[in-house]
């Protein structure tokens, strides 16, 4: 049942995502710190972090291209589908952004328009789990590599959220198969 709520409020936040047209965001870059050669960390919602790595899957509900989550923290439990970071309690912070193909190419993002960066936190409220998307203001992702041998993908990521989180530097996604 837990599952279920899970694929529903990531789902709901993939529609909300592109749907957005804030007008604050600046087109995608300008106001994105240039990227820093290092693991990707940063400042989620407070917090600062350094991303232990993440997945790649493909989208969800027949769409086309790729889903990629960034790690706030390790995981503790749970699948690469529905990973607990923490305990059930504890908030489930990701960064979370669609990519088109696997194929080495620069993405930039931005709050307007289709696509965007995530900053996304799922909380259980009256044991029903709730989702909040901190949308980037701006964001560049570029994908380095892709070893089909290994099933990971590797990039960098620059990106700015709309209440102040941030993320900047390298990082490396497995493939999450389910």
């Amino acid at each position: 049942m837990l599952k279920n709520l899970f694929v529903f409020a990531f789902i709901a936040v993939l529609v909300f995502s592109c749907s957005s047209d804030d007008s604050d965001g600046d087109g995608g870059g300008s106001n994105c710190p240039d990227l820093i050669n290092q693991t990707a960390q940063g400042d989620f919602r407070g917090e600062t972090f350094v991303s232990p790595g993440g997945t790649y899957i493909l989208a969800p509900g027949g769409n086309n291209g790729y889903t990629c989550t960034i790690y706030v923290e390790n995981r503790t439990g749970g699948d690469c589908v529905f990973p607990i970071f923490g305990n059930d309690a504890d908030p489930q912070d990701s960064i979370k952004f669609p990519i088109d193909d696997l194929s080495l190419q620069t993405y930039t993002f931005s709050d307007t328009g289709g696509d965007t960066i995530n900053f996304n936190r799922v909380a259980v409220e009256n044991n029903v789990p709730v989702t909040t998307a901190e949308l980037a203001v701006c964001g560049t992702v570029t994908i380095t590599e892709h070893d089909a041998d290994a099933d990971t993908l590797t990039g960098t990521i620059t990106a700015v959220g709309q209440d102040g989180s941030e993320i900047n530097g390298t990082f490396i996604l497995d493939l999450c198969v389910f």
